[in-house]
């Protein structure tokens, strides 16, 4: 069993020690791929060091990383005492730090540069790594930024970046490299008791009216002369969404940081769903360590339904603090391969019946 640790402040010493009042069944967990990163636990008042070290902003570790508390809710119950505490991988915290410059104009960089940019010279003691290949790009008016913003403008210019941290040391991979597979296997019914499959058009959009920053009005010019933009408004579409769903148009985009077409166009391509979102959430029926990136097999043999998608989310009970039967929950990934295996299956469904 992993060890579970606190570290925090009492009377303004700093104390380390095993977190050991940890309600049975209540610690899980729980990660999104360029998302969520957190550990959530009850603990239970046993008048001891560690459950009075459980406040905000002591850290947790548990299998190498480091997680800051932000949130606890204790609770008065029954003649209990307990503690509700969430924390968050502590990758989080380079949101407090910042690059105030902005490089103006329109700059051609790589994944490295953005984030060299950000994080060269961090006093929060964060450290960066690109270790996948990715083609350049051009960003407009980048800068006066945090380093989590920074993260989220690379996620935005290379949707394929996955940003993978080890404490506060951040590696960036491509989906490719990042996908890894170990052998796993999942099949409906002999190790998955759970299935659920979800196919929703509801964000889906293909094209956008794009408007880029307006000229300053000439001196003495009329109040209601024409506005003058650096580039002409344009119309921004996906061509192979809209033949195969028809036009789904979302509001205008407006914005003043572009004076050049292109990186506007890329930018508002970045904000379209020309595909429906899919995605597959399995319960197991046993108690397992996921990994991050997983590349597995998937099975529904009823429906004759096979496909290889990566782990993009999932939320652990690690054992030790949980009983064996507590089950591991996984998100799988929605790629263009997954969706086309999924219309295949369903249009086979669909002929098999017209020819009963």
């Amino acid at each position: 069993m992993d060890d579970l640790l606190v570290k925090g402040k009492l009377n303004d010493q700093t104390f380390e020690t095993k977190l050991s009042c940890v309600l049975r069944n209540s610690f899980y967990l729980q990660w999104e791929l360029n998302g969520t990163y957190q550990l959530q636990l009850v603990a239970l008042d046993d008048q001891q060091m560690d459950y009075e070290l459980l406040e905000p902003e002591a850290s947790l570790f548990f299998q190498g990383q480091e997680y800051l508390i932000k949130q606890v809710q204790s609770d008065y119950s029954n003649g209990l005492n307990t503690k509700t505490v969430n924390a968050t991988h502590v990758s989080k915290e380079c949101q407090w730090f910042r690059q105030r410059e902005t490089r103006n104009g329109v700059i051609t960089y790589s994944p490295a540069d953005v984030l060299g940019f950000v994080f060269n010279g961090n006093v929060a003691g964060f450290s960066f790594e690109v270790l996948s290949s990715f083609p350049t790009k051009q960003i407009e008016n980048f800068g006066n930024v945090s380093g989590q913003e920074a993260l989220n403008k690379l996620i935005e210019v290379w949707p394929d970046a996955v940003i993978v941290p080890d404490n506060r040391h951040i590696k960036v991979y491509s989906r490719n490299d990042f996908e890894i597979n170990r052998g796993h296997r999942i099949d409906y019914q002999a190790n998955a008791s759970d299935i659920k499959i979800t196919y929703d058009s509801t964000s889906l959009s293909n094209q956008v009216w794009c408007i880029g920053k307006a000229k300053d009005k000439a001196e003495g010019a009329p109040d209601n002369a024409p506005i003058e933009y650096f580039f002409d408004p344009f119309l921004v579409t996906i061509p192979d969404s809209i033949n195969k769903y028809g036009i789904h148009e979302i509001a205008t985009i407006s914005d003043e940081r572009f004076t050049n077409p292109e990186s506007m166009r890329n930018y508002a391509k970045s904000q379209l769903q020309p595909e429906p979102s899919f995605t597959i959430e399995i319960t197991n029926d046993y108690q397992f360590q996921p990994f991050q990136g997983d590349l597995v097999r998937l099975e529904i043999r009823p429906a004759k339904f096979i496909t290889n998608l990566a782990t993009v989310g999932f939320q652990y009970y690690p054992p030790g603090f949980n009983d064996p039967g507590q089950p591991t929950q996984l998100t799988l990934n929605s790629t263009p391969k997954t969706i086309l295996d999924y219309q295949n299956y369903t249009n086979g469904r669909i002929n098999s019946k017209s020819h009963q």
